[in-house]
């Protein structure tokens, strides 16, 4: 008869990356005292946020459920990370099958929950409709048209109409609210440009967040020189620290949606990636958002949905698709495994190394993976 050991699972996990020849060094913890039959070392190895993406899609894709956010958060990534696996030539058969069941059943719900005057409430159709909230809704919407799914005309009309009215109401002084409302607007090509101008204008009164989809914004407008400025803002107020940049999200608004770190560096990064894509923060950002990844997800499905959103956009724009590098990786000086990549392995699952834990020391061990050829890892 099995007998299992007595405990609780005590899982950490760091992430990170290295676009340059050199070593990355860890530091793990074992506990003294730990059943070396149950503990063990993970490492996982990619040489493109395209196989990054594969692993996260196991968190964020599926058949939507709960609150609106939650809905959101489910199905839209979802699409978009499939879309640029496509792309690259790397489609994920299970995925393409069941995916437009999954944005059809996002749509039907969001559509079920949409109040009489068009908007959105925080937990559905029973609670009075709420601008930030009905312009998350707009984006996925606008989103889910631009990659070709059907959106009822009436939800969308209804729900353009709302907005619409909040921006055009004088007790509407929110501008973090207003910023993201002509930012999810548009998304799906409705261009409030005197909105814009004036939300540009008044930049020094808005947060990260709220430039950074601003920016945004004004680049589908057309408008790159108010988004260059706003950017430029952006860059000015980076927090830097050993080679990783983020913003703070220095705005404390609908409960942590504008001051959630991972998320405004998510749309900060965007922004970046679409007006200055060659800009050192591009590559410091995105260190800095995979060192705060955790296991297959960031910390919520929202801020996992953003940064799902920019590494698509970032493989996009970028091309990271000629991969030709060399990898060794060592536990406490010895050797445990060599891997090489190249462009065949775009868009395959993570390559992962496991190291048992009787080869382990109890307390601190130090993982050095080194890099050496072209491409991201």
């Amino acid at each position: 008869l099995p007998i299992a050991a007595r405990g609780v699972p005590a899982p950490r996990a760091i992430s990170g990356s290295r676009v340059t020849d050199g070593a990355e060094i860890f530091s793990l913890f074992k506990e003294a005292g730990a059943i070396d039959a149950s503990s063990e070392l993970k490492i996982t190895l990619t040489p493109s946020l395209a196989g990054s993406l594969l692993d996260t899609l196991d968190y964020l894709a599926g058949y939507p459920y709960g609150c609106i956010e939650q809905t959101m958060s489910r199905f839209l990534p979802t699409l978009l990370v499939a879309d640029t696996l496509k792309r690259i030539g790397k489609a994920d058969p299970e995925l393409e099958a069941e995916l437009p069941k999954m944005v059809k059943a996002g749509i039907e719900k969001v559509r079920g929950h949409q109040n009489p005057d068009g908007g959105y409430g925080w937990f559905g159709s029973h609670r009075a409709s709420h601008p930030f909230v009905s312009a998350y809704v707009a984006y996925g919407l606008a989103l889910a048209r631009q990659q070709g799914h059907a959106v009822p005309q009436e939800t969308w009309d209804k729900l353009v109409a709302f907005l619409e009215g909040s921006l055009d109401d004088l007790n509407n002084t929110d501008l973090e609210g207003r910023a993201y409302q002509v930012f999810a607007l548009a998304e799906g090509g409705v261009f409030r440009s005197t909105d814009m101008a004036n939300l540009a204008r008044d930049k020094d009164n808005l947060g990260d967040y709220a430039k950074a989809v601003l920016a945004l914004a004004l680049h589908r407008a057309g408008r790159d020189s108010m988004a260059r400025d706003l950017v430029a803002s952006l860059a000015s107020s980076a927090v830097r620290l050993n080679g990783r940049a983020h913003w703070a999200g220095n705005t404390l608004r609908y409960g942590n949606w504008t001051s959630n770190p991972i998320e405004t560096t998510a749309y900060a990064l965007r922004a970046l990636i679409e007006l200055d894509g060659q800009n050192p923060l591009v590559r410091d950002a995105m260190s800095w958002l995979l060192s705060r990844r955790r296991g297959n997800r960031w910390t919520t499905t929202k801020d996992t949905a953003a940064v799902v959103m920019t590494f698509s956009h970032y493989v996009k724009v970028t091309g990271e698709l000629n991969p030709d590098l060399s990898v060794a990786v060592s536990v406490n000086g010895q050797q445990v495994a060599t891997q090489r990549f190249g462009a065949a392995d775009l868009g395959k699952e993570a390559v992962t190394i496991t190291v048992p834990g009787s080869a382990l020391a109890d307390g601190a061990n130090q993982i050095e993976i080194r890099r050496t050829g072209q491409g991201a890892l």
